[in-house]
């Protein structure tokens, strides 16, 4: 009876493994970080379904009571830092009412981002256990994520536009009760803290886009190429 040879050849013209023995450290360092990131954003996403899907009265409260609790912990930015706490909470209904009225664009990105958000963790956590269909979820999640980047901060923009165009005459008139400085001043007050909040979140989101797109471009080229057959 003929014996199997001990070390058997690999398979003529297969493709190879699609992940080395050891792992590069850097691979390690760009799923931990995807993996943070997604975890982290998916939670926001269901936060804002969570209160987006509840009750109006419910969501509207609810904001509020995040914006009072910012408040009492000295979070809150200048300009609105100065303000009363009543004026806060009379702020933040405004603000709650307009959120959840704009809640037919945020459900779908919300949706849209957690779904992109799993996709992109099972990628990653599929290319630390080595699974062969990692990289290629792995590498299509950021490039989807980079456009999405792109459109919830057009909408960020958009809408944060719309709400301070509302508010801002409120806010700066209770501001001016406060500062006993004129309406005007404190308006472009709040409009410079809206700037760089947007700003901000640009540069947050810009980064994070780069981030990706490198991190997609990196995994492209850990990608493996089928040996041409003999």
């Amino acid at each position: 009876m003929e014996l199997a040879p001990s070390n058997p050849r690999p398979p003529q013209g297969g493709a190879p493994a699609a992940f080395p023995p050891r792992l590069p450290p850097l691979m390690i360092l760009l799923a931990v970080v995807c993996i943070g990131v997604g975890l982290f954003s998916a939670f926001l996403s269901m936060a804002d379904l969570s209160a987006m899907l509840t009750d109006r009265d419910l969501s509207i409260e609810a904001y509020r009571d995040r914006a009072l609790l910012t408040y009492d912990r000295k979070l809150l930015p200048e300009p609105f830092s100065r303000l009363p706490r009543t004026e806060v909470s009379r702020l933040a209904l405004r603000l709650g009412e307009d959120r959840y009225e704009r809640r037919g664009v945020n459900i779908p990105l919300s949706l849209l981002n957690l779904l992109l958000c799993w996709v992109l963790c099972t990628g990653a956590m599929g290319a630390l256990k080595r699974r062969d269909f990692a990289l290629p979820m792995w590498i299509w999640a950021c490039m989807a994520n980079v456009p999405l980047c792109a459109l919830s901060l057009s909408v960020t923009f958009i809408l944060s536009r719309e709400v301070m165009t509302h508010l801002s005459s409120d806010a700066a008139a209770a501001l001016s009760a406060v500062s006993k400085r004129p309406p005007e001043i404190e308006r472009q007050a709040v409009w410079m803290a809206i700037r760089l909040y947007l700003t901000t979140r640009a540069l947050v989101d810009a980064g994070w886009a780069l981030f990706l797109g490198a991190t997609a471009l990196y995994l492209q080229r850990r990608l493996p190429h089928p040996a041409p057959a003999r």
